[in-house]
């Protein structure tokens, strides 16, 4: 299905009355914004693997985007929309002092002190000396009020060492959670203020930055974010020449231009029609 055909379908649908009011160029920039549309709109119902199947070129998802500071390049990052974000962040805990590490399988921490972590928490051990297989990231299962096992994907951790007490040492909270978009109109808010756990972000020119941010502070560690592409193709109602079909599924295809009739149902003919393709969309989902 050549642009040339997606023009003489989306014309019909129309009425040829209406067919000659916009030209090929606004055609196009009203199919730009359908395409974008219908990807959003199939991004949030993705259920059922036709979705998925329809979006294998246009979406990416859990990229891992290169970080300056708090800083996305969009551009860099092949970002044409955003999708959604997450940020990972790391807390120190202040107010725990590790006893031992257990040179066994799994590899417990002792701490002197109660604490408020729970199991399924990601911890970050640092600087721990002797027993070095403790440091990295690890899942949390907690064993009373004093001790807490470490373990990975894999299972359970297992000791390298005698632990040797070491002023360097701390265990921090790792935060892995979806941005909100944070709003101009919000940044004065007391409301609204980001956190390790709950980040936030927003999007300028060509940046896209995440917060908590303070320099020396603290900064992400890592942003991953599912997009729409910037090498999505778009229709040209004016080529006689691309079959679209060899980069969409024919059914996608036919979804676009009702979305497109409706948008244009709404700026040039009037409710009733848009209701009337709203049921023709309904049919071809």
């Amino acid at each position: 299905m050549t642009g040339v055909e997606i023009n003489q379908i989306f014309s019909q649908q129309i009425g040829q009355t209406y067919s000659g009011v916009e030209d090929i160029a606004k055609k196009n920039r009203r199919f730009k914004k359908a395409l974008i549309n219908a990807i959003e709109e199939k991004y949030r119902n993705l259920n059922e693997q036709r979705e998925y199947d329809e979006l294998r070129d246009v979406i990416k998802t859990n990229v891992i985007a290169s970080l300056v500071n708090n800083s996305v390049d969009i551009v860099l990052n092949d970002i044409s929309h955003v999708l959604a974000i997450k940020a990972k962040y790391k807390k120190d805990i202040t107010n725990l002092v590790i006893k031992d590490i257990t040179n066994a399988t799994p590899i417990v921490i002792n701490l002197f002190t109660p604490n408020n972590i729970r199991s399924g928490d990601t911890l970050s051990i640092s600087g721990v000396q002797g027993n070095q297989a403790a440091n990295g990231e690890y899942t949390a299962i907690v064993n009373g009020r004093f001790k807490v096992g470490l373990y990975t994907a894999n299972g359970p951790t297992t000791g390298n060492g005698q632990f040797v007490q070491s002023p360097n040492q701390k265990i921090s909270r790792v935060f892995y959670n979806y941005c909100q978009f944070l709003k101009s109109d919000e940044k004065i808010s007391s409301f609204k203020q980001a956190t390790e756990d709950y980040p936030l972000y927003e999007v300028s020119f060509n940046e896209l930055k995440v917060y908590p941010y303070t320099p020396g502070v603290v900064a992400p560690l890592q942003v991953t974010v599912d997009y729409i592409s910037r090498t999505v193709t778009y229709f040209d109602l004016n080529d006689n020449v691309t079959d679209y079909t060899g980069i969409y599924p024919e059914k996608f295809i036919y979804h676009v231009i009702d979305l497109a009739t409706k948008d244009f149902d709404i700026s040039f003919r009037d409710y009733q029609n848009s209701q009337a393709t709203d049921q023709q969309i309904m049919f071809n989902p």
